[in-house]
C-alpha cells in the first residue's frame, strides 16, 4: 500500500502513548528513560481520563514499549496522530485512526504520580528508613528505636496532599539508620501498624527527595530518575491507599535522637507543631533483659558470704592463673586480664561494657541505650574508679586497691631450719679432702644438667606486668593491656584483648 504523501521523516521521530491507566503511563515513562530513548517528555490528559505521553523518539523504537505497558502507540502525521499498527507502517492505517490531542490539558509528572496506585511488595531488608509520624506518636517511636540502638535523626515537617492546595498539617520526620546490618523486620512491622504513619524508603542514589512506602513499590524497574524531577526544596512521599501521597516541607534542622537522652532541652516534643512549650520528662534508665549474651565472663561480683567459697575454688585452680581481687564495701570484684578462664559456680557474672572500668551483669542491657559519654558521666568513671552494675544495684571500687587473688589464702611461710646439726658436723669432719673434692665435682656436673632456677626478679616482673595489664583493661586501653599480657607470656589472653580492640575500632568506624 502507498504511503501517505503528507508523512515526513521528521514526523516519524515523535511517538506518543495512549494509556487508560496512570500506572501503565508511568511504567512506559520509566522504560523509555531506562532505555535512554529520551530525557524529556510531554504529558497530557483527556477530559475523559486517559493519559497521553509524547517522547522525541522514532515509533520503531518506542511502540513495543508502549504496548508492553498496556497502551496504544501513535506517531505524528501532519497535525494529527496516527495509530501505529502491530505490523507495517503507520501510513497503512486509514485516517479514521487519527487522533487530535491539541485540546487535551497539559499536566505535570506530579499529576501522574498523585493518581498512580503503588504495587504491593514484601517488606525489604534495609539499613535506612524514613518514618513520618504525627507528633503524638513521636515519643513512642523514639523510645522503641533507641532501645534497639538505631541511630535516629528528627526534623519537623509540614505535609499536605501531593496534588492540590489542601491545608498543611504538622508531623515529625524520623531518619532511622542501623548501626550494623539492617533494621529488624519486627520494628518495620510495628511501625507500619501505627495509625497515620508512613514508613518509607528513599528512592534514588544520594537523594531523599522521593520516599516510597516500604509496603509498596512504583510500577517501574528503575525509579531513580523520578527523584531527579522532584523540586529541590520539596520531598514527595508516595504511600499506600491507607496513607496517600504527600508533599513534605522541612522546618528547621535535623536533631540527633541520642541528644534527647542527654539534653532534655532538645527533645522531640520541641519540634511538634502547636506544642505548648513544656519540656518532656526525662526517660528513666532501666535494666532490661538482653537476648544475646557472650559466653566469655569478664568479671565476677561476690559478697562477703561467697568470699570464703571463692577462696576454696580458686585454690583448686592453676597457681599461675592471673586472677585479681578488688575489695569493696560488702561486695568484691574478681577480675582477670582478658576475661576469666572458665566459669565459677557463685557470684554474679559480668561483661566489661566500658568506657573504662564499667561492668554490667551478663544478660542485661540499659534501656534506653546509653552512649559512652552518658555512661561515663552517669557513673562518674575515672582512671581509678571501677563500677559494677547488676540488677540489685551498682557497686564502686578503687582500682588502686587491687591485689592478687592468692592473698585470700596465703599465710606465713613455714619456719626454715638452717645450719648443721652436731651429727652433720661430725660427718663432714670424717670426710677426707679427696672425697669432698670428688663430691663437689659430681654435684657441679649435676647442676649443669638441671634447669636454672628462675630469678626472683623475673617472677616479680611477670606479676607486675599482669597487674599493669589488668589496670590498663579497666581504663579501657585494651591494646596496651594485650601488649603487657603478651610480654608476660599470656598469649591466649592477649589474643582475646586484641580481638576485642579490633571489634571496638570496627564499631567506631
Amino acid at each position: 500500500m502507498l504511503k501517505d504523501p503528507a508523512v515526513t521523516s521528521e514526523e516519524h521521530l515523535v511517538t506518543a502513548g495512549y494509556f487508560s491507566d496512570p500506572g501503565g503511563a508511568l511504567a512506559f515513562l520509566g522504560a523509555a528513560v531506562g532505555a535512554r530513548l529520551t530525557a524529556s517528555v510531554r504529558l497530557r490528559r483527556s477530559p475523559e481520563g486517559p493519559w497521553w505521553i509524547e517522547i522525541p523518539a522514532a515509533w520503531q523504537r518506542a511502540a513495543h514499549l508502549i504496548r508492553a505497558a498496556g497502551g496504544r502507540p501513535f506517531t505524528k502525521i501532519t497535525e494529527h496522530w496516527r495509530a501505529v499498527p502491530v505490523s507495517g507502517e503507520p501510513s497503512a492505517m486509514g485516517r479514521e485512526n487519527d487522533l487530535d490531542v491539541a485540546t487535551w490539558m497539559p499536566v505535570e509528572l506530579v499529576d501522574l504520580l498523585a493518581v498512580t496506585a503503588l504495587r504491593p511488595a514484601r517488606l525489604p531488608s534495609v539499613a535506612t528508613l524514613d518514618v513520618v509520624v504525627p507528633g503524638a506518636l513521636g515519643r513512642w517511636v523514639l523510645r522503641r528505636v533507641l532501645a534497639l540502638n538505631i541511630k535516629v535523626g528528627i526534623v519537623n515537617v509540614m505535609r499536605q496532599s501531593l496534588r492540590g492546595n489542601s491545608q498543611e498539617s504538622g508531623a515529625l520526620s524520623l531518619r532511622l539508620t542501623a548501626r550494623r546490618g539492617s533494621i529488624p523486620l519486627s520494628l518495620l512491622r510495628a511501625l507500619t501498624s501505627l495509625p497515620y504513619t508512613l514508613v518509607a524508603q528513599a528512592v534514588g542514589p544520594g537523594t531523599r527527595r522521593l520516599l516510597v512506602d516500604v509496603r509498596h513499590r512504583l510500577p517501574l524497574l528503575t525509579e531513580g530518575w523520578v527523584a531527579d524531577l522532584v523540586p529541590q526544596e520539596q520531598i514527595w512521599v508516595l504511600g499506600g491507599p491507607d496513607i496517600g501521597h504527600w508533599r513534605l516541607r522541612l522546618l528547621g534542622d535535623e536533631v540527633d535522637g541520642s541528644d534527647f537522652l542527654e539534653y532534655p532541652s532538645l527533645p522531640v516534643a520541641a519540634v511538634v507543631p502547636n506544642a505548648d512549650g513544656r519540656e518532656p520528662a526525662r526517660i528513666p534508665i532501666k535494666l532490661i533483659t538482653r537476648r544475646e549474651s557472650r559466653a566469655r565472663v569478664d568479671g565476677l561480683l561476690v559478697d562477703e558470704s561467697e568470699l570464703n567459697w571463692l577462696r576454696s575454688l580458686l585454690m583448686a585452680r592453676p597457681a599461675d592463673e592471673p586472677i585479681f581481687l578488688l575489695p569493696g564495701a560488702g561486695h568484691h570484684l574478681v577480675l582477670a586480664p582478658g576475661g576469666l578462664a572458665g566459669t565459677l559456680p557463685l557470684g554474679i557474672a559480668l561483661d566489661h561494657l566500658g568506657p573504662g572500668g564499667l561492668y554490667l551483669e551478663k544478660g542485661l542491657a540499659f534501656y534506653p541505650p546509653l552512649p559512652e559519654v552518658a555512661r561515663q558521666r552517669l557513673f562518674q568513671l575515672t582512671e581509678q574508679r571501677v563500677v559494677a552494675v547488676v540488677a540489685k544495684g551498682a557497686y564502686g571500687f578503687d582500682s588502686r586497691r587491687m591485689v592478687p587473688a592468692w592473698t585470700l589464702w596465703i599465710g606465713e611461710a613455714p619456719p626454715v631450719q638452717e645450719g648443721l646439726s652436731p651429727g652433720g658436723e661430725r660427718l663432714l669432719a670424717r670426710l677426707s679432702a679427696t672425697v669432698r673434692q670428688a663430691v663437689d665435682k659430681e654435684m657441679a656436673a649435676l647442676a649443669e644438667q638441671q634447669p636454672a632456677v628462675i630469678p626472683k626478679s623475673s617472677v616479680t616482673r611477670r606479676l607486675r606486668r599482669l597487674e599493669e595489664a589488668q589496670r590498663a583493661e579497666l581504663e579501657g586501653d585494651w591494646v596496651r593491656a594485650a601488649e603487657l599480657l603478651e610480654a608476660a607470656g599470656e598469649l591466649v589472653r592477649a589474643a582475646r584483648l586484641y580481638e576485642r580492640a579490633a571489634a571496638q575500632m570496627q564499631d567506631q568506624s
